[in-house]
């Protein structure tokens, strides 16, 4: 028996909003993120009597459409898991997060898509059910599905997710202030995917053991509202940083740069180009966004800023017909 009734779901219709989202938080590779206020995402999502087909149109940016986007990946996975073939999915996506920037645009996407098309259908997914198929949304671009930026942009705040049963932890973010600063470096839209390409497939004990310490401290200091052990935590990362921050010019200056300004912590959203300071105050933030942009600039680098601040919530309805 289908989830849903027919008569109740044709023509009809949602517009649902997702954050952007900060992933790995420094050591926390593929585990944990954090949504954000500044970005967000918005789909228009449809379903009609059809026969299980979905098309995805892209209103406001120059980006893959159809079966390139994650908007196509989310739907098509959660339809084929209930066997939904008399319904097509027609969604619109109007892109508010930068794109390629490193602030888990296309897991917004994927999120909101997996979000509304289930408030349509009347199916109640559960939290790991909504992160699977979010996952599969993401992986058009990145190769394979990842879970840690569509937690993020599902429930909101600080999220940690078992990459292997896709089980959320939500967290109660702290209030602090994050600095971003995004070098206009050219990846393209794969960049998810080459950024994981560099690397390592296989970590040494002592590497373990030190990266191990900087994930628990992190937790530690989001429970215990601990500025000063999120910000050292976050800028502690022996495995991922030193090989993706070869894409972006002059980071280590940067990062020294910005500790210097008053930064409690610094390293790469995610894959890259922005990166964060983990900040106490916003006008320590204002200053080290400032500065480094600044920084970059001077070096020959284009660079926009922002301050934001964790975002305690998640996708959500924003309007129906």
């Amino acid at each position: 028996m289908l989830p849903y009734n027919l008569k109740e779901v044709v023509s009809a219709s949602l517009r649902v909003e997702a954050p952007a989202s900060i992933a790995n938080l420094g050591p926390c590779f593929d585990i944990a993120s954090v949504a954000i206020s500044s970005f967000k995402d918005e789909v228009e999502v449809k379903v009609e009597e059809g026969n299980g087909n979905v098309e995805v149109e892209v209103v406001n940016e120059t980006l893959p459409e159809g079966n390139q986007n994650t908007a196509y990946g989310a739907a098509k996975s959660l339809i084929e898991s209930y066997n939904i073939d008399n319904l097509d999915v027609l969604i619109k996506v109007k892109k508010g997060i930068p794109v390629a920037a490193g602030l888990g645009s296309s897991g917004a996407t994927a999120s909101a898509v997996t979000f509304g098309l289930s408030r349509l259908l009347n199916i109640n997914l559960s939290d790991e059910e909504m992160v699977y198929h979010a996952g599969n949304g993401e992986s058009v671009v990145s190769g394979a599905p990842h879970y840690d930026n569509v937690s993020a942009s599902l429930f909101g705040g600080i999220v940690l997710v078992d990459p292997s049963t896709m089980k959320v932890i939500k967290l109660n973010a702290p209030n602090f202030y994050l600095a971003l600063i995004t070098p206009k470096i050219k990846l393209g839209n794969f960049k998810t995917k080459l950024a994981r390409g560099l690397l390592p497939n296989t970590v040494d004990l002592r590497t373990h053991v030190v990266q191990s310490f900087q994930v628990a401290r992190l937790i530690v200091g989001v429970l215990n509202n601990n500025l000063k052990l999120i910000g050292e935590a976050a800028s502690s990362d022996f495995i991922v940083e030193k090989e993706r921050s070869k894409l972006i010019p002059f980071y280590w200056e940067a990062k020294k740069l910005a500790l210097s300004e008053g930064a409690l912590g610094f390293n790469i959203s995610g894959a890259g180009p922005t990166v964060f300071a983990v900040c106490s105050s916003e006008s320590i933030a204002n200053n080290v966004a400032k500065a480094v942009s600044e920084f970059f600039i001077d070096h020959g680098v284009a660079a926009s800023r922002c301050v934001t601040t964790p975002s305690r919530f998640g996708a959500k309805i924003v309007g129906r017909r």
